[in-house]
């Protein structure tokens, strides 16, 4: 089975399902991790306001450094990693459309499993990728699903985040996500996110699906996201804490296929 999961920017994939990527290719599985907007390395120009909040000098130098922490992340998944060098949103002029389906379409075409991000979907970035590759789903080979993205899903319920501007109080989100974690504890998995607004809600077919992991795994997926160093502080406080408290909440990472997919 050959599983390829869309990563609009060089984290987010890893972020969102390092332990089912994980989980999928120690079973034999050929997994790749595909950055869509992953800059230029070359570029001189300088640094956008969230690389320069890292510390990048110039956007080529946010590309080089992002790329070799997402392939040591990837190796460490045992996943194969590839980087289309498409413009980001504070990188681009206009729109991005077409020429993010010709490059994606290459990586994609034989693939019996894609993943895309579909939920909060609150970066442009990964509304404008998750959009491009459903309504392109019939040219490919495989079926299309989604994935709950992190840590912006957390950010949803905790509400502090930087990067996507959430601005709910500090007490309120604790709170919130500790009544989660202790209604999870108690019945059952209580998050269900809500298809990506695109979905034809009627015939997709789709259901979101919680995947457990082990200690084990578990180890291995923070390791993995411990190589963005250059990316985790910007993506507010307690990234680790917030993304483990709804996942105990969610059952584990969350992915949404078609009923009866293949392999799941």
């Amino acid at each position: 089975m050959r599983l390829s999961v869309v990563s609009p920017h060089l984290d987010d994939a890893v972020l969102s399902v390092a332990a089912l990527i994980h989980d999928r290719a120690a079973h034999g599985w050929d997994v790749k991790v595909v950055t869509v907007f992953g800059n230029d390395p070359r570029s001189d120009d300088p640094p956008s306001p969230w690389e320069a909040s890292a510390g990048f000098k110039n956007s080529g130098h946010a590309a080089r450094t992002r790329r070799d922490e997402d392939a040591v992340a990837c190796r460490s998944l045992g996943c194969a990693q590839s980087v289309l060098p498409l413009p980001d949103e504070e990188h681009r002029d206009g729109a991005a459309g077409a020429q993010l389906w010709s490059a994606l379409h290459h990586e994609l075409a034989d693939s019996d499993v894609v993943l895309a991000p579909g939920y909060p979907l609150r970066h442009p970035d990964h509304e404008l990728v998750a959009a491009a590759v459903w309504q392109a789903r019939g040219a490919l080979a495989g079926v299309v699903g989604f994935y709950v993205e992190q840590p912006y899903a957390s950010s949803v319920v905790y509400g502090r985040s930087r990067r996507v501007g959430h601005s709910k109080p500090l007490a309120r989100g604790v709170l919130d996500m500790g009544s989660l974690v202790a209604r999870r504890v108690a019945t059952q998995p209580v998050l269900t996110p809500p298809l990506p607004p695109f979905v034809e809600q009627r015939s997709a077919g789709l259901q979101w699906r919680s995947y457990a992991y082990g200690r084990l795994t578990l180890r291995t997926k923070w390791r993995a996201i411990a190589q963005y160093r250059s990316q985790l502080r910007g993506l507010g406080p307690l990234v680790r804490t917030r993304i483990s408290l709804y996942e105990i909440a969610a059952g584990g990472e969350m992915v949404c296929l078609p009923e009866g997919a293949r392999g799941w």
